[in-house]
């Protein structure tokens, strides 16, 4: 590449004045514009509701508060009629934190905190059924609630985790929904009050001053002020400076297909340690489109698909390969997830140190894999790898400008596209303006011809699949399902973008930014604080030390970064790479063993805020990273022009593309996050410096980071939608048999597996059809029959409401001779119609009213229930003669 420089002082000053206007638009404007406009807009005085039994429940605004200290009073009288678990009387949020008053085996208590294992319980009193009490409450600053109930005293808690106002104040509702409230509410009154908190306000105050004074900190260029120089070799790295900042040393030129194989290795291994212990029973949707091709059946012309038909053709390949055995989808998965790491490896390491680049892709890979609902083969998991190969592809092409790179590139996207339309297309179409501006950027003269092979390549797989669709007289049902029906069953279109306004309107995600801000600038001071000791203390060991040839002392001559000595010619960072590698592994084998060998590395001025969980604030850090590598770029490459640069603006404009496709689906989550972490680790390993130190802080935030997903995994592997497999590291393992064989889960699940299964097959014959609703097709995959209707899979987003409705009808005049219902929470319900159908009843829920409707007139009967991963299981069978029942 060709090098333009200009005078330094003007580049550097350009390139530290534009990233501190931006960190102070992007990172402090949502705390100081949304505290200043609503200093006084959320609700205060008093509000009035009342619940009766069997009214909807009631909800009192929005009460998210950012900033600010706070304080509610809210009083309510009520009257329980009824037996039972009602965690509904009033809450202030709709997830697991914040505080609830509940009502069980008659006695009325408070729960605070956050998650299940952290909760605060606060006992008020004994209830008698028909007698009305009187309930307060108070809030103060977040952390402070106390409870008066009937004639009891007032009662306490204190706490740091406990979470008030929390969102919404509902009652007679709970955080499960799962019952409504028996019995009255009345005369309840809130109070709130609202007021900016002071240190919250010095502290914003203090780092505008902060990111303002570093163009003139840097400027000064006092060398000799130890702040100036912390503060010049962090913008140093932060904007990728050139080969020269390099450290010439043996491990430099470490082959890079070890490494690459070092992260798919940890990656293959953390991914092998859990991928055969457990099966969520809303695995196998995309296995059930496979089965209706086997048997005959067209695509889009005799069932319904809303999503592009690769993963489906993908999955039908891999039968012949490996039978139908569900082993071989996660043997896939775990090899899927290796490559995952490799190419993510290659994408950094043309940034970043390739150590650094090594150990943060193993990182980033186990972030990736911590989301909730992860199954490694998916279809997701298939779309990111095809993305991530395609953005790789270009990145290659910008180094060697070589045109088969292109063509790459744009097979990868156009696959990514088939397997799921949303996310792939999203990227592939914001991808292709990069791919125009990387040509435009190395090639100028070569514009058309190289373009032209970019398109060559999408269109390869394109024009396969629709040819195939054209041969089979589904081309048009295929444009109607997966452009118009794919819209509707996610409400409209509008829901790709509703996370753009979400992360720049919403006070949720602007506390987010702001509390992933103070916790990445905490870091930086304790990173700061340490090369601060290490400076101070380095000149005394070394002159003490310096003729001294014991190995304790070699090593930490090396690890301070000795330059005169050099008693080991070892890039620094390959040393906090190797031991991060092997803290990785311990970690995995850990977890395995039943070992709690976790890192705790989360020191108190770094904690993270309790109102947020790690991987929500790891998602907004992603969103800054991904901005602040593009305007660097964009900034450097102004002055000169260089490879890695560009290959950081590819990076960074891909991982935005990411969050965009991401937030087809109305939410942003690890699999667009992950190459942000990733960056991050990288760059802080990748400081110039020759100490170990500040690498190895690094690796160690990020060891300890990964720990808590590695450990949260084999706590709870998969839960979605009220669905939970449980824990895997200690329950007793069950093997399974059949399509399953090979898995081997917890005994309960296995046993209601089995159960259901057989009750499908006795209550029908091989040729019957059987109706698997909301999500569970698996139940009718493994008992070796065919769906009913024309949508196998009856979800919210996979199943339009004009096709819900067609099905309702089918039902309605011909039932199937079989259905299996999964009894999932009201809320599951309530949250996606008001998602996707405006807050109004949708067909899914008449759908269910329908089949309870038959039960109760004995249409239906039912041959057998089982808890499985925590919901309720039911299949019913036919009543073709009343008089059966009679028998």
């Amino acid at each position: 590449m060709n090098y333009t420089f200009v005078n330094p002082r003007i580049q550097v000053g350009v390139s530290v004045a534009t990233i501190s206007i931006f960190v102070i638009f992007l990172v402090f404007y949502s705390q100081v514009l949304i505290a200043i406009r609503n200093l006084n807009s959320y609700p205060t005085g008093n509000f009035a509701l009342e619940v009766a039994d069997g009214n909807p429940p009631a909800s009192i605004g929005n009460l998210k508060v950012i900033g600010r200290s706070v304080y509610f009073h809210a009083s309510l009288d009520f009257v329980a009629v009824r037996e039972g678990f009602y965690p509904n009387i009033m809450q202030t949020d709709d997830g697991n934190e914040g505080i609830r008053v509940e009502l069980a085996d008659r006695t009325l208590m408070i729960m605070a905190g956050k998650g299940k294992s952290q909760n605060f319980t606060l006992p008020l009193g004994q209830v008698e059924f028909g007698r009305k009490y009187h309930l307060q409450i108070e809030g103060l600053d977040r952390s402070h609630v106390s409870a008066k109930f009937g004639d009891h005293p007032w009662q306490s808690i204190v706490d740091s985790a406990i979470r008030v106002p929390g969102e919404n104040f509902r009652v007679g509702d709970g955080h499960v929904q799962a019952r409504r409230w028996q019995g009255d509410i009345e005369n309840f009154q809130l109070e709130v009050k609202n007021t900016l908190s002071p240190r919250r306000a010095v502290l914003v105050a203090l780092a505008l001053l902060a990111v303002l004074l570093l163009p003139l900190i840097w400027v000064t260029g006092k060398k000799r002020a130890l702040v100036a120089a912390a503060i010049r070799l962090s913008i140093e790295a932060a904007m990728v400076r050139g080969p020269s900042l390099r450290l010439p040393s043996v491990p430099s030129t470490f082959p890079l297909w070890i490494l690459a194989l070092i992260a798919a290795g940890i990656t293959a291994v953390y991914t092998a340690s859990y991928a055969f212990v457990y099966f969520p029973i809303t695995e196998g949707w995309f296995n059930v489109y496979a089965d209706a091709i086997k048997r005959g059946q067209i695509l889009y012309k005799d069932v319904n698909l809303l999503l592009t038909p690769v993963f489906p053709l993908t999955l039908l390949a891999l039968d012949k390969i490996f039978g139908d055995g569900f082993w071989g989808y996660r043997l896939l998965g775990i090899v899927l997830m290796a490559a995952f790491a490799a190419i993510t490896f290659d994408l950094l390491r043309s940034i970043f140190d390739r150590w650094a680049s090594a150990f943060a892709a193993a990182v980033a890979v186990i972030f990736y894999e911590s989301g909730p609902a992860f199954i490694d083969y998916d279809f997701t998991q298939i779309v990111s790898f095809f993305l991530l190969a395609g953005c790789l592809a270009v990145i290659r092409y910008s180094r060697s400008c070589n045109p088969f790179s292109l063509f790459l590139s744009g097979f990868f996207f156009s696959l990514a596209t088939l397997t799921k339309q949303s996310n792939g297309g999203v990227v592939s179409i914001g991808m292709t303006l990069i791919v125009f501006t990387t040509i435009f950027f190395v090639a100028r003269r070569s514009l058309i011809s190289h373009l032209a092979m970019f398109f060559l390549g999408a269109l390869l797989p394109l024009s396969v699949v629709l040819t195939w669709l054209a041969q089979n007289g589904s081309l048009f049902a295929f444009l109607e399902q997966t452009i118009f029906n794919a819209a509707s069953a996610k409400g409209s279109s509008a829901i790709a973008s509703g996370w753009i306004w979400r992360f720049f309107g919403d006070p949720d995600f602007a506390g987010a930014n702001l509390a992933a801000a103070e916790m990445v600038v905490k870091t930086v001071v304790v990173a700061f604080l340490i090369t601060v000791f290490v400076a101070a203390t380095k000149s005394a060991f070394v002159a003490a030390n310096s003729q001294s040839k014991s190995p304790e002392k070699v090593f930490v001559h090396s690890f301070l970064g000795d330059s005169s000595a050099q008693p080991l010619r070892w890039n620094p960072r390959a040393l906090a790479a190797v031991v991060g590698f092997f803290l990785l592994v311990a970690t995995v084998f850990g977890q395995k063993l039943h070992y709690s060998l976790q890192l705790s590395f989360n020191l108190p001025i770094i904690s993270i805020p309790n109102k947020y969980n790690l991987t929500f604030l790891f998602v907004i850090i992603a969103v800054n990273v991904y901005c602040v590598a593009i305007l660097v770029a964009l900034v450097r490459l102004s002055i000169r022009k260089n490879e890695r640069l560009l290959a950081l603006l590819i990076v960074g404009c891909f991982g935005l593309l990411l969050m965009a496709g991401n937030g087809t689906s109305a939410a942003l989550s690890e699999m667009s996050a992950f190459l942000g972490i990733g960056i991050l680790i990288a760059a802080g390993m990748s400081i110039t410096s020759r100490s170990a130190i500040i690498p190895t802080f690094v690796m160690l935030l990020a060891v300890s980071g990964s720990g808590s997903f590695i450990s949260a995994k084999f706590s709870n592997p998969y839960t979605w939608w009220g669905f939970s497999t449980g824990e895997i590291g200690t329950s007793t393992c069950s093997p399974l048999s059949g399509k399953l064989e090979g898995l081997c889960i917890d005994e309960g699940s296995a046993k209601g597996i089995a159960n259901t299964v057989a009750a499908v097959s006795s209550s029908t014959d091989r040729s019957a059809k059987v109706l698997s609703f909301p999500n569970i097709p698996i139940f009718a995959l493994l008992a070796d029959r065919t769906f009913f209707g024309r949508s196998p899979v009856p979800w919210f987003d996979f199943m339009s409401q004009k096709e819900g409705d067609v099905l309702l009808g089918e039902l309605i005049t011909d039932p199937p001779e079989a259905i299996v219902v999964a009894r999932l929470p009201v809320a599951v319900f309530d949250g996606h119609e008001k998602a996707f159908n405006h807050g109004e009843p949708g067909v899914h829920r008449k759908i269910l009213q329908y089949i309870d409707e038959l039960w109760r007139q004995e249409k239906i009967a039912l041959v057998t229930e089982n808890m499985i991963d925590g919901v309720n299981v039911q299949v019913f069978r036919l009543v073709t003669n009343p008089c059966d029942e009679c028998r």
